[in-house]
């Protein structure tokens, strides 16, 4: 699971999971914009189903 992972080190930290083979499951507050910055990676199809974007704030726990 990774936190805040639409953009900076959040978005970097999961791609980089993600290349490494691993199941990321990314939350952020902004899923659809997250799934569209993850799918402009140029080797989306190589980890594209290994990745869950899921909507989520964490702000106010």
């Amino acid at each position: 699971v990774v936190t805040g992972a639409r953009v900076k080190i959040g978005f970097r930290v999961a791609l980089t999971l993600l290349r490494c083979g691993a199941r990321v499951v990314a939350t952020t507050r902004f899923p659809a914009d997250c799934a569209a910055r993850f799918a402009t990676q140029a080797d989306v199809g190589d980890w594209r189903d290994r990745l869950t974007v899921v909507g989520a704030d964490f702000r106010d726990l």
